[in-house]
């Protein structure tokens, strides 16, 4: 019903005297509204509301809002800091992890600028040689920084020694060097009539050095050699007659090899052996190693009974073996 009456109220102009007077209509500097553009229905809008808010009862059965449970809260400020101390702790480490890169990249290579630490090269598989010999083979000065070493140069200098057949150089991040080799085994010593040498499997003229490892070699005899050194290669048409023949008494239980002393090769067409220790010379011609061979393993009964009687053998005859006996 009342609102009824504030409708018909709204209705009329009768109330725009008295809403002029509470100052509710609109003047030249008021923006337009639509309550301005009808006093009457602003004021009973006005009245309405008051009327209203009058009549309005308080809640019988309000009630706070409830507080959150506490170990919740708790636990979820505890959550928080957490995630927090992480996100501060991510960015340390993120921003420190920077700092020491800018730090690393700009030592890095003021350090490997320096000289190589020659106390620090380490060197592997060498048995001859020792290892101030290896260290001077580098060539490398006191004023070269490990960044300018090449490997690969390196190895061609260590090459370049008679005794090394191959070598593997690595750059090691303390200013060292690692360094692998493989040496050269000879196979016999080399005399000539001025100087005794190795002499690798390869015909290459290696020096003599000093070591603690005994070699038990035969002794290959060329007195007609002259001016030889080491890291000469020979001819091969003239070691490979004797280096057939020595691989024939390696396995040869009639005539081992640890039972020659020398092979001499000054006669191209007729290559000597000399036994220990009776000192006896073998001819063996320039050929047919393994049959000559058979012949003197077939001879053995007779050459047992003439051992301490004979001055050389022959085995470059067809019919058989020749001796000779000592004279005297």
């Amino acid at each position: 019903m009342i609102s009824v009456v504030f409708l018909m109220i709204q209705q009329c102009t009768f109330f725009n005297p008295i809403a002029n007077w509470f100052g509710l209509t609109p003047n030249n500097n008021t923006v337009y509204n639509p309550y301005y553009s009808n006093p009457s229905l602003n004021f009973a809008n006005q009245i309405y509301f008051l009327f209203h808010l009058g009549m309005t009862k308080k809640m019988k059965n309000y009630q706070p809002p409830k507080k959150q449970n506490t170990i919740k809260t708790k636990a979820a400020d505890k959550s928080f800091v957490k995630l927090h101390l992480f996100s501060i702790l991510s960015t340390v480490f993120f921003f420190g992890g920077i700092f020491l890169f800018l730090v690393i990249l700009f030592q890095v290579p003021k350090y490997f600028s320096k000289p190589v630490d020659k106390s620090k090269i380490k060197i592997y598989g060498h048995e001859v040689l020792s290892q101030e010999i290896i260290v001077g083979q580098l060539n490398i000065s006191d004023q070269e920084s490990w960044f300018d070493i090449d490997p690969f140069v390196i190895s061609s200098r260590l090459r370049e020694h008679p005794w090394i057949d191959f070598a593997l150089v690595h750059k090691k991040p303390d200013l060292g060097l690692e360094i692998t080799i493989t040496e050269r085994r000879p196979i016999a010593y080399l005399k000539t009539k001025e100087k005794l040498f190795f002499l690798g499997s390869d015909y290459l003229v290696l020096n003599m050095i000093p070591s603690v490892r005994v070699w038990d070699l035969v002794i290959i005899v060329n007195n007609d050699l002259k001016g030889i050194k080491a890291g000469d290669f020979l001819s091969e048409t003239e070691l490979n007659k004797p280096f057939k023949l020595i691989e024939l008494l390696r396995s040869n239980t009639t005539l081992p090899l640890n039972a020659v002393s020398e092979i001499i090769i000054d006669d191209p067409l007729n290559i000597k052996l000399v036994t220990i220790p009776d000192g006896v010379i073998v001819n063996f011609g320039f050929g047919d190693f393994e049959e000559k061979l058979t012949n003197l393993y077939y001879s053995l009964p007779r050459l047992n009974r003439e051992r301490n009687r004979l001055d050389y053998i022959d085995l470059r005859h067809e019919r058989g073996v020749v001796i000779k006996r000592k004279t005297g």
